[in-house]
């Protein structure tokens, strides 16, 4: 029979219980992705529901320690009732739309400004362009998250602190990997229009946030490739319309969707992509119609 202890849910238990009783003090549990193992393997059921067994052992351990923890925090895209790994652990609060945490997972502009004044100078320096020009490129093409009815402006972090390091205006968060999932839900799904910008929902939907659904704006809105930029308020019915926060989101996805869609490689896709700007930039339309139809 194997040994509790030497299970991941032993050794959490353990590790709880080992850090208090040398420190004294109550511990603080960070967790990012915490569904991760549930939402990546969406499709096959089996091991979908062998990780939900191990994942619910694994985080009722907390339940079970509460005397002894200060504070849990977990990121993820996935609802906590709809990923169901949770009994028993109800005293958990979803802040995902609350306004006082809109930009607790990102870069504000005034953050923006104050923090990062030297890497922004730096990069102004390097590409010959006015700070004031650099804060805008920057804005364009990292800014624009919203998540809540705010509408409090949030920049990539991932993205902010590469261009600054790299002192280029550049695509980066798509080099962390490939919405593969995403784009298979897409083409397996009749969603009519490739282009998401302006999809309506209603503030139900976005509670409910059903990630492993076929509603693909919602998955969408919380993997990050579309975010709230309006709201309207009708008869107590609050409606959210979403859209692509800026030009690396935007750009990121079409060029994955058309490099799936299309089975090329990479440079071939960006070379189609750069002879379809050609043929407009010279008002050929019937170049470019002749390009789009191959």
């Amino acid at each position: 029979m194997p040994n509790p202890d030497d299970t991941p849910e032993g050794r959490f238990n353990n590790l709880i219980i080992d850090i208090y009783q040398r420190t004294g003090n109550q511990v603080v549990i960070l967790i990012d992705e915490y569904d991760s193992p549930i939402v990546d393997v969406h499709g096959n059921p089996e091991l979908e529901q062998l990780n939900r067994r191990v994942l619910h052992d694994f985080y009722r351990v907390m339940k079970a320690n509460t005397d002894y923890i200060k504070f849990v925090f977990l990121t993820g895209v996935g609802k906590p009732g709809q990923i169901n790994i949770f009994s028993g652990l109800n005293n958990l609060k979803d802040i995902s739309l609350h306004p006082a945490y809109s930009a607790i997972c990102g870069i504000t502009a005034q953050e923006l400004a104050d923090d990062f004044e030297e890497g922004i100078r730096e990069m102004a320096q390097t590409n010959g362009w006015t700070v004031e020009e650099t804060l805008e490129r920057l804005k364009k093409q990292y800014d624009g998250y919203h998540f809540s009815r705010d509408l409090t402006d949030v920049y990539n972090p991932f993205s902010v602190v590469n261009a600054l390091f790299d002192r280029n205006i550049g695509d980066y968060w798509f080099q962390s990997g490939t919405p593969t999932r995403l784009l298979n839900q897409f083409l397996e799904n009749d969603w009519g229009t490739p282009d998401l910008e302006g999809t309506v929902v209603s503030q139900s939907d976005l509670d409910r946030g059903d990630v492993l659904g076929n509603n693909l704006a919602l998955t969408c809105y919380y993997t990050g490739y579309l975010t709230i930029k309006d709201y309207c308020q009708d008869d107590g019915e609050i409606e959210y319309t979403l859209g692509y926060p800026n030009v690396e989101v935007r750009r990121g996805f079409f060029n994955n969707l058309l490099l799936a869609v299309r089975r090329r490689d990479a440079m071939e896709t960006n070379n189609f992509v750069r002879s379809l700007k050609r043929f407009v930039r010279d008002d050929d339309i019937d170049g470019f119609l002749h390009e789009l139809q191959s």
